[in-house]
């Protein structure tokens, strides 16, 4: 289709300059001598077609319509002028050799420009598949983080569960047991204990399984206290191994934050079993806000960041733990700026204190650098 158009815009051009040449041709044949200042504006005329020629179909095709229009009016300065070429006809026979001139310099410059724009086309086709092929290796690269975090608090998670599960058990044997002989009333108060532990492993299953959903960055109204709230418990069994007890510190208000959840949750674990690997005892999450922005601390008593190091724990696979990744705190940066907020150390120890900030409302376009570049491109 595109072929068929591009030979179809050839073809019109090629017959409208045809047509140009040979119309100022005919005005030359066709005007006497004696009429010189129009025989002056004919010879300028054929710039017209020699130009449009150059734009169009570069240093090639000027340099053949200048040839052309040489030819056409060689012939009307031979008969008509008397030719004496370089002496009484010199100005005419000058004009040309400008033609030539002229073509050769507006078509070098017009095939280069043509070359250049090509070279640039392909540049632009080559960055936006690096674009893309960046983009499907960050989306990879958040995946094994989020991953990584989950796999973290899946032993603490199943603990989590076989406490209640035994208790579920120990009530059942009872109920079915035979020989025990349980009243109504004490039927009803086992009944009630089993529903509190039924409800207590599904609110810990669903708090875990919402870490692993995918969220197309819908805005919804996120109650940021809960969150906080299901942060904690979710790392609750982790802090236990490592001795370490997790608070919120918060007003008594509501934190209502509009905007995708998901940055903020992965954000927020990846900061908060990060400060379970470094602190001696004692985490403190404090959530506050301001006019239009939250802002969300994550304190820890450990042993901190070592100095000049507060950037670069933001790079790519720069990690101070023998077994880090390298990929949590520079995706939190990626995921924050998502939201048009960011993540940053303000202290880096005694306490060592972590910064979550963003707006109260995310923007409406939740894309992040490469995919903003790659929709720039497009």
């Amino acid at each position: 289709m595109m072929s068929n158009i591009k030979n179809k815009s050839f073809l019109i051009w090629l017959i409208i300059i045809a047509l140009m040449v040979i119309g100022i041709s005919f005005l030359h044949y066709g005007t006497h001598t004696h009429h010189t200042p129009l025989h002056a504006l004919y010879r300028k005329l054929y710039y017209i077609p020699i130009l449009l020629s150059a734009f169009r179909f570069g240093f090639k095709g000027a340099m053949i319509c200048s040839f052309s229009c040489s030819l056409l009016y060689f012939p009307h300065l031979q008969w008509d002028w008397g030719a004496d070429y370089f002496s009484k006809n010199a100005d005419r026979t000058l004009e040309v050799f400008l033609y030539i001139l002229i073509a050769a310099i507006t078509g070098a410059y017009s095939s280069y420009q043509k070359k250049l724009i090509l070279e640039l086309k392909k540049s632009h086709q080559t960055l936006k598949a690096q674009t893309q092929n960046l983009l499907i290796a960050q989306g990879t690269l958040k995946k094994h983080e989020k991953l990584h975090a989950i796999g973290l608090l899946g032993a603490g998670i199943s603990h989590e569960i076989k406490n209640p599960l035994a208790s579920l058990k120990g009530i059942l044997e009872i109920l079915l047991n035979q020989n025990q002989n349980c009243s109504l009333e004490q039927k009803k108060e086992l009944g009630d204990i089993a529903l509190k532990e039924v409800t207590r492993i599904q609110d810990i299953l669903s708090r875990f399984l919402s870490l692993g959903k995918e969220e197309q960055y819908q805005t919804n109204n996120i109650d940021l206290k809960k969150l906080c709230q299901d942060i904690i418990e979710l790392t609750k069994s982790e802090g236990k191994k490592e001795g370490i007890n997790s608070i919120l510190t918060t007003q008594n208000q509501e934190y209502i934050y509009e905007g995708p959840s998901n940055p903020v949750q992965q954000v927020l674990l990846n900061l908060l079993l990060n400060a379970i690997a470094m602190a001696s005892s004692k985490i403190e999450i404090i959530l506050s806000q301001e006019s239009k922005h939250f802002t969300i601390l994550v304190c820890d008593d450990g042993i901190g960041i070592k100095q000049g190091q507060e950037e670069a724990i933001f790079d790519f696979f720069f990690t101070t733990k023998q077994e880090g990744s390298g990929l949590g705190l520079a995706i939190s940066s990626e995921l924050m700026h998502q939201i048009g907020g960011n993540v940053k150390i303000i202290k880096n120890s005694s306490p060592t204190i972590f910064q979550m900030s963003f707006p109260k409302k995310a923007p409406s376009n939740h894309l992040g650098k490469h995919e903003l570049t790659l929709k720039e491109i497009q």
